[in-house]
């Protein structure tokens, strides 16, 4: 690693993973001014005297929007795949991370870190005949290890927001990503157990402002009943029973035909006596 002061003009910004918040870039650029650059970019050499950027693409916007055209960088030689998992790690440990972004962030990290060591992955390396099935090197950690200490999440914290992300429908995430459901883990959960298109046109009215959460969208379509509407006695009636008699087993309903079934029957022959009336 080196540290030198680099033209903003020889460093690229591209595919980045999280776009810039101006707002935060704005506030970043304010800071600059008073305080300088604390804290440098991390950069990789492309050759040609030109480099692409690893991480701090707010503090590269906030340079600009400062009107500064250079910047302390530490310059790290690192392949492609490992500048992502450099990117991936400073935004993961940074705590104004939507629960949304650290999910994508989490997802994008497992597949860069399978990349890098695939012997981690799911049916990766596992020796031959010689070892026994066993690889002879000390054992890698696998990614949900490898990212529970680095980030301090649990395991299980990890599995759930790559979970959810895999669940979640890509046009349905791009629509929620600036809105508040972003932040709200529960949101995000209630969203993914919907439909690809029921999640698309939640996704769209929560992202218009027309409601605020997947519970309202629901109600709003008729999904769910209103909890704010009193309950009609037939349909809170016939919603229990409906869902007691998809319960039981199947030995349960034959019990239950078998007892009423002489009751079941003057039933049935007394709609078919109205029907014909």
């Amino acid at each position: 690693m080196t540290i030198e002061i680099l033209e903003l003009s020889r460093i690229t910004v591209a595919d980045r993973l999280r776009s810039v918040d101006e707002d935060w870039a704005q506030a970043i650029a304010q800071s600059i001014l008073v305080n300088g650059l604390m804290e440098p970019l991390i950069v990789r050499p492309l050759g040609e005297g030109q480099f692409a950027l690893v991480a701090g693409a707010h503090r590269y916007r906030g340079l600009a929007i400062a009107g500064l055209d250079q910047a302390e960088c530490k310059i790290l030689e690192l392949s492609e795949a490992e500048a992502r998992l450099a990117e991936i790690d400073e935004n993961l440990i940074r705590r104004e991370l939507t629960a949304l972004d650290r999910a994508i962030f989490l997802t994008e990290r497992k597949s860069v870190y399978e990349k890098l060591h695939p012997e981690t992955a799911k049916g990766g390396d596992l020796g031959n005949q010689h070892t026994g099935g066993k690889t002879q090197t000390s054992r890698l950690a696998t990614f949900t290890e490898d990212a529970a200490e680095k980030m301090g999440l649990s395991q299980r914290s990890i599995q759930d927001a790559i979970a959810l992300v895999k669940s979640l429908e890509p046009k349905a995430i791009s629509l929620i990503s600036s809105t508040p459901l972003a932040s709200n883990a529960a949101q995000l959960k209630a969203l993914s157990k919907l439909q690809a298109d029921q999640q698309y046109a939640c996704a769209a009215r929560i992202a218009s402002g027309d409601v605020s959460s997947v519970k309202e969208w629901q109600i709003a379509v008729g999904d769910i009943a209103d909890p704010s509407e009193p309950a009609v006695p037939r349909d809170a009636w016939f919603t229990k029973t409906v869902s007691v008699w998809g319960q039981a087993k199947k030995r349960w309903k034959r019990d239950f035909v078998a007892e009423y079934k002489d009751e079941l029957r003057t039933l049935l022959d007394e709609l078919d006596r109205d029907a014909e009336s």
